[in-house]
């Protein structure tokens, strides 16, 4: 009987270590993280950029990285637009900067993208699920160079030798013209144009809602519309318009 006693112990002595075994290899593969299905053209993309915080734009120029980016809230952004558009334009001329809607829009609503590009932002994500004049002046704007979602920014938001300003009014210049001509007008009573671009800010366009009317159920054809346009759009900043029907 006591031998049989003293097998049953040593029995019990080696489950114990096996028992601790399987313990901590269960232990690891609870830790061990599930591997994420990503598409390999996506994850190519990785080594390029890399999200920091933003601090400042003089904390940037110390210590960003070329290949590094921020994201900032649209509130955040915006307040940066109107108080140091030419640090912000610097800013994009080195570093990527995406612009995003603000968590409070939890209807989907969207903010107008013109002043951010008017800054040299590259990435000014939108709700696309919500339709509007947002939306119509992104699809506008990657309209050029094939639809591809890349346009290359205007000279003055590439180089520094136009220190160029959203924010100021340049005065006492002779305004120039923009000529439309309606070729037919179909089932609308007015066929409205407004100009989007420099100085355009809280959804308001420069120009206004010009119009050409037409009677109830008479198509109108060959009108003119005359819409004011300061030479500085024609000579510097036409890149920036977007022509809005």
């Amino acid at each position: 009987g006591e031998d049989s006693e003293e097998e049953d112990d040593d029995d019990d002595e080696e489950e114990e270590p096996n028992l601790k075994t399987k313990h901590h290899s269960k232990l690891k593969r609870k830790k061990r993280k599930k591997a994420a299905v990503v598409a390999e053209s996506l994850s190519n993309l990785v080594v390029y950029t890399k999200s920091v915080k933003f601090h400042s734009f003089s904390h940037a120029r110390e210590h960003q990285q070329y290949y590094e980016n921020t994201s900032l809230g649209e509130k955040k952004a915006h307040k940066l637009v109107k108080t140091s558009a030419p640090d912000f334009i610097q800013h994009n001329m080195v570093f990527i900067t995406r612009i995003y809607p603000a968590a409070s829009r939890t209807l989907s609503s969207n903010y107008n993208p013109q002043g951010f590009w008017n800054v040299g932002s590259q990435m000014v994500a939108l709700n696309f699920q919500s339709l509007g004049l947002p939306m119509d002046l992104n699809n506008g704007r990657f309209q050029d160079n094939g639809g591809c979602g890349y346009v290359l920014k205007p000279l003055f938001l590439r180089t520094n030798q136009w220190g160029f300003n959203p924010n100021s009014y340049r005065h006492n210049l002779k305004p120039a013209h923009l000529l439309l001509k309606v070729l037919e007008l179909c089932d609308a009573r007015m066929c409205v144009c407004e100009l989007g671009g420099w100085n355009v800010g809280g959804g308001r366009n420069v120009g206004g809602g010009e119009g050409v009317w037409c009677g109830r159920g008479c198509p109108s054809y060959l009108e003119h519309l005359y819409l004011p346009l300061p030479l500085t759009y024609c000579f510097s900043t036409s890149n920036l318009l977007l022509l809005y029907l």
